[in-house]
């Protein structure tokens, strides 16, 4: 696999909110040999990670990889001494640009239906023509498609009455769930009930199982990665993005309706929401505008339907939406209001252990603001029902290189944490993802309020 140098430094510019403040440490050749360096150890470990336990080429593979992971250590040691690497942003996301491996895909420039298999759903996909796995990333569309009166349409349908013919497949990739007869996706799910965890994740599953399985092979972009919902399933994708919200770059909602008072949107604060507008959905979309942008003003655009929803005449506006949306790793204020026990989690901000939603009064349901001041090198952190909570850092949120504090509801903590290399590459490895970059951990039980 080769990498591009010029998409390293075009990568560190999109990618770190701190670059104004800091400059790179290594010269261009040095870049360059790191990211050659780490590729080397990240193509066997990505190719071993393919194969059963069972296939003899595995143990070999993983063998490759260590060697590999012993020479970048080495070096890293060595170019560390003068200037610590792990606390340049910079630096770091340049070298870890593009690390992965991809197979060599050629695109068809066509939507490619593909069949169900016990693992994942029904779906189609969509490669340019012109896609190169050794280019830069493309962006990437999950398309969950609407209703058409009382039926379901087709992925291929309703992709060509979305997307199909427009500027946006000649440099995105798009993965069209086919969504089966008979599937319910909008009504909250009735976690009182034995089957209401069943029922939801079945309908998550729906969505990401045929997104990572054709996503994960092809060189996508990251930091744009979008969701497009439909009607019948648009509350379904603002909630959907309420349990993953640090996977999106942007939402684009279709069929704006208005969500019943249980669905919390803390969690998307900052998150960029399009919403397509129609004299039957307005109230709906006034309502969901007032609340997102209460969160962050500017985050929510409202943007008047042209034509017949699902609107392919606006698709020029939606397109310009998109284009002008960046995934935000490393946003300093974050609000964690989880719509589920099981997902509690927002960008480097994570509830481990906290009270359960069922049974508890929604305005004592559980929630976490945090909010870091680099400046100042202070977080400060607001719980209700927390029990412990996991920040994940790096030296675009706090300077890990001094002491740093962390205010837990007026409560101070004197904080220093070590920089290591090893969380760094799991954290990234294990989300398979290069900006996911953070180079230490905080973790603490929320201590009692005094009575």
């Amino acid at each position: 696999m080769t990498s591009k140098l010029a998409f390293a430094v075009l990568a560190a510019a999109l990618f770190a909110p701190v670059a104004r403040a800091q400059e790179p440490t290594l010269s261009a050749a040095d870049l360059k040999k790191l990211q050659g360096m780490v590729q080397k150890w990240f193509e066997p470990w990505h190719e071993s990670r393919e194969l059963s336990p069972e296939d003899k080429r595995q143990r070999k593979l993983q063998s490759d990889a260590a060697k590999e992971r012993e020479k970048v250590v080495k070096e890293w040691e060595t170019r560390s001494k003068k200037a610590d690497l792990l606390g340049s942003m910079v630096d770091l996301r340049a070298i870890f640009a593009q690390p992965f491996s991809h197979a060599r895909i050629n695109g068809s420039g066509l939507l490619k239906s593909e069949k169900a298999t016990d693992r994942v759903p029904a779906h189609a996909v969509f490669i340019p023509k012109t896609y190169k796995a050794e280019d830069a990333p493309l962006r990437a569309i999950v398309v969950l498609p609407g209703m058409n009166g009382e039926k379901w349409q087709g992925a291929r349908e309703y992709f060509a009455d979305t997307w199909e013919g427009t500027t946006a497949t000649e440099n995105s990739f798009f993965v069209v769930a086919d969504v089966p007869e008979g599937m319910d996706f909008d009504p909250l799910p009735d976690y009182s009930q034995p089957n209401g965890e069943v029922v939801e994740s079945s309908r998550i599953k729906q969505v990401l199982l045929p997104m990572g399985s054709q996503l994960k092979p092809l060189n996508y972009d990251r930091n744009r990665l979008f969701l497009d919902c439909g009607k019948g399933n648009s509350a379904f994708g603002l909630r959907l993005a309420s349990y993953f919200p640090y996977r999106f770059a942007g939402i684009v909602v279709r069929d704006p309706v208005a969500l019943p008072p249980e669905v919390r949107l803390g969690s998307l604060m900052g998150l960029p929401v399009l919403l397509l507008a129609s004299a039957e959905t307005k109230a709906a979309c006034d309502a969901l505008s007032k609340a997102l942008n209460d969160l962050e003003g500017g985050k929510c655009t409202v943007l008047e339907g042209k034509g017949a929803y699902p609107w392919k005449e606006s698709q020029p506006e939606i397109e310009a939406w998109i284009g002008s949306q960046l995934r935000p790793v490393d946003r300093t204020k974050l609000i964690v209001e989880p719509n589920s026990d099981k997902f509690r989690k927002v960008h480097w901000a994570n509830i481990t252990q906290a009270d359960p939603l069922l049974g508890t009064a929604p305005d004592k349901r559980v929630r976490l603001v945090v909010e870091a001041d680099r400046s100042a090198n202070r977080i400060k952190v607001e719980t209700r029902g927390v029990e412990q909570f996991q920040l994940l850092l790096n030296d675009s949120i706090v300077d890990l290189s001094r002491e740093f504090t962390v205010d837990v509801n007026g409560k101070l903590f004197t904080e220093k944490r070590v920089r290591s290399f090893s969380f760094m590459t799991e954290q990234l490895m294990t989300a398979f993802d290069p900006t996911w970059i953070f180079t230490a951990e905080y973790s603490v039980q929320v201590p009692k309020a005094e009575k």
